[in-house]
Formats: structure tokens, C-alpha cells, sequence
């Protein structure tokens, strides 16, 4: 009857090991996937008059524009021009995590802004726009 009592303990014990660790993975899970930052964060604090130090149009090149921002997130061709684009996407929203339509009501935790270079035939700067999105 001894060894019974102490088999029924371990199963007992291991099942709640068994909770323990599934809670515990389900929590980890739940706090790294709360928070959610992709791409360029240079953009995160960056205003229009700092991008026009920057970029000088007519005169930055690709090459310059890399050297000061780095690679971009996308290039794609618009209307026959090169065009880059630059995004920061920050996302810190548990709720909207876990469930999904918790996300379309609360718009102030989601940030993203891009920017969008224009080239011109000789390859350096014709125009850029810098957009901050809100859902």
C-alpha cells in the first residue's frame, strides 16, 4: 500500500508540474507577444526638418540615403521611378493580442510612419513624404 500512496503522489505531482509549465509557457507567451516593434526605429523620433538635413533633394544619393538611414524596408518601382520606402511599425497592446477585436478599439498603442523617397533618372533624391498612420 506504500509504494501505491507514493505512485499516486508522483502522478499528482507531476500533473501539476505539468499545469505549472503550461501556465507558465501560456504567461511568457502572453508578455513577449504584448509589445511588438519591426523596421526602421530611427523613425520613431525623426521630424520632417530633420529629414530635410538629411535628404537634400536634387543632390543625396542613393548611396548617401543608405549611409544616413540605412536599408530600406521595401523598393518598388511607382509610375517609372525608383521609389524606397522606410517604415517603423510600433504595436504594444495586450488585450489586442489575446483577442483580436479588442484590437480596433484601442488605436492610441498602434504607431506606424513611413517614409517614401523618390529617385530621379540620375538617382538621387526627387522628392520624399514622411506619413504617420492610425488605425
Amino acid at each position: 500500500m506504500n509504494s501505491t500512496l507514493a505512485a499516486e503522489l508522483r502522478r499528482w505531482v507531476g500533473r501539476d508540474l505539468m499545469v505549472r509549465v503550461l501556465v507558465l509557457t501560456l504567461l511568457q507567451t502572453l508578455f513577449l507577444s504584448a509589445c511588438t516593434t519591426t523596421s526602421n526605429s530611427f523613425l520613431k523620433e525623426t521630424s520632417q526638418t530633420q529629414l530635410q538635413q538629411k535628404l537634400l533633394t536634387g543632390a543625396s544619393t542613393q548611396t548617401d540615403v543608405k549611409r544616413a538611414l540605412g536599408t530600406q524596408y521595401r523598393e518598388l518601382i511607382s509610375e517609372g521611378e525608383l521609389v524606397w520606402v522606410y517604415t517603423y511599425v510600433h504595436q504594444n497592446n495586450l488585450a489586442g493580442n489575446l483577442f483580436p477585436f479588442f484590437s480596433a478599439a484601442q488605436t492610441d498603442d498602434f504607431v506606424k510612419r513611413d517614409l517614401v523617397i523618390y529617385f530621379d533618372s540620375d538617382k538621387r533624391v526627387k522628392n520624399f513624404k514622411l506619413r504617420d498612420h492610425s488605425l
